[in-house]
């Protein structure tokens, strides 16, 4: 029948096939982060996967109790710390230790820093460290749901991927079964070699296509202090007594990130009692100008571009700033002030367009930025009645992480539609020509001869 040689070359097709198609599909689906390396304690015990969530569920539960956050730690960690203070290194030594082998070492430590930042909440404001942590709960639910749905979303497509890619050598293998010797055709003819050469040559730019296409939809960053876990923190130190300047900056003070800055910011202007909007418009004026400092790459400012959002909160503070002028002011001045101002606002427009034409860098800062102050504009929105009506604000925040858990399944759902449509591309132009050369054509020549 066929030579050791020929047999050895079926093997290898065979293999690449079974094995090379499983990687280059689930490398950036199945994995959110890199491999974690199981935990065993210094004691030599074996510890017990339990998982993330029951770990804070049972943190939680012992602070409710009366128990202190260190003592909580202690107890899931096993071990005595030297200090009271709960660092991100110690929460993710205590979560590492429970931890299942779907949860990444990136879920850990994201996970770490949030309850390190929900602990040092709680101790600024000297409120109850269960309320804040569990926000740091309630966000990793939202995650692992959003983590579900993205595999049952993605999951149809890759099935369809992964039938269509084995369809040639399925094909062979029913070529022999039923005695047409496609293989022979394959491996015994100048022509048949050409064949399976062109053949494999598509179905690997094929898998590499697919690959480009997974990690691109499939692959998602999490930030490590999501804007839902802000909001719910904000109403953890609400609900619990302070006031909405002092829950900004405490909040703003012990987590990371720009919006974080520009809740500090919004927060320690409330506290020098300016008015609402400036202190808005003065936090996210700070955010311009690093925007504009990063930019320009000299550690000068082009000047504060537009506001993005906030462009009804700096027309409102221009009004107030003008106001503030006195009744001495004559008409004629404050519209000179005006023209000024709106030339002032359209130069910096235009030197901020040139700017960001110079460079993608610039750009992919100015979208950072601009998402920023949207959020901004969102937590603003949700306090701004409590703050002028002293109106209760918690449930204005629990409708807004309601709309944010809702954005994220719907782009999750967008992103597997597009990406259903986009695999007719490989499919037709790669795997289609690769099943007519390995599977139609050698099973024709060998009827036909």
């Amino acid at each position: 029948m066929y030579t050791p040689h020929v047999i050895s070359i079926i093997i290898a097709v065979g293999a690449f096939m079974a094995c090379f198609l499983p990687r280059a599909l689930l490398t950036h689906v199945e994995r959110a982060g890199p491999s974690r390396i199981p935990v065993t304690a210094t004691n030599g015990d074996t510890c017990t996967a339990t998982g993330i969530a029951s770990v804070i569920a049972a943190i939680i539960a012992r602070t409710a109790s009366g128990g202190n956050v260190r003592d909580a730690f202690r107890e899931q960690y096993g071990m005595e710390f030297a200090t009271s203070t709960i660092t991100p290194a110690r929460a993710a030594a205590t979560l590492r230790r429970h931890a299942t082998t779907d949860e990444t070492e990136q879920d850990i430590v994201r996970i770490a820093r949030q309850l390190a930042s929900a602990c040092l909440l709680s101790e600024r404001l000297g409120c109850g460290a269960a309320h804040c942590l569990q926000s740091v709960s309630d966000s990793y639910r939202r995650d692992c749901r959003a983590r579900d749905l993205r595999r049952e979303a993605f999951a149809a497509p890759k099935a369809t991927i992964v039938l269509l890619s084995v369809l040639p050598l399925a094909t062979v293998g029913l070529g022999e079964f039923m005695g047409a010797r496609p293989l022979a055709f394959l491996f015994g003819s100048a022509r048949g070699a050409i064949c399976l050469f062109l053949g494999l040559a598509w179905y690997a730019i094929g898998l590499l296509w697919i690959r480009q296409l997974f990690a691109r939809f499939a692959t998602h960053g999490h930030d490590d202090q999501p804007l839902p876990l802000l909001l719910e923190m904000i109403g953890a130190a609400l609900s619990q007594g302070a006031p909405i300047p002092t829950a900004l900056s405490a909040v703003g003070q012990t987590v990371g990130g720009r919006l974080a800055t520009v809740l500090r910011e919004a927060g320690a202007a409330l506290l020098r009692q300016s008015t609402w909007h400036e202190a808005w418009v003065g936090a996210c004026a700070t955010l311009d100008e690093d925007d504009n400092r990063d930019k320009n790459g000299d550690g000068t400012t082009a000047g504060i571009g537009g506001l993005g959002g906030f462009g009804s909160f700096g027309s409102l503070g221009a009004i107030g700033d003008t106001r503030g002028t006195g009744s001495g002011t004559a008409d004629s001045d404050i519209n000179a002030q005006a023209h000024e101002t709106a030339a002032g606002e359209t130069a910096t427009r235009t030197t901020t367009r040139k700017t960001a034409s110079k460079s993608a860098t610039g750009k992919t800062a100015t979208e950072a930025g601009s998402t920023i102050e949207r959020n901004a504009i969102l937590i603003a929105d949700c306090l701004e009645d409590a703050w002028v009506h002293g109106s209760s604000p918690m449930e204005r925040l629990r409708l807004a992480v309601e709309e944010c858990e809702s954005t994220e399944r719907s782009a999750i759902e967008q992103a597997a539609a597009r990406l259903s449509v986009q695999l007719l591309a490989p499919t037709g132009l790669c795997f289609l020509p690769s099943f007519i050369l390995i599977g139609i054509i050698p099973a024709i020549a060998s009827f036909a001869a």
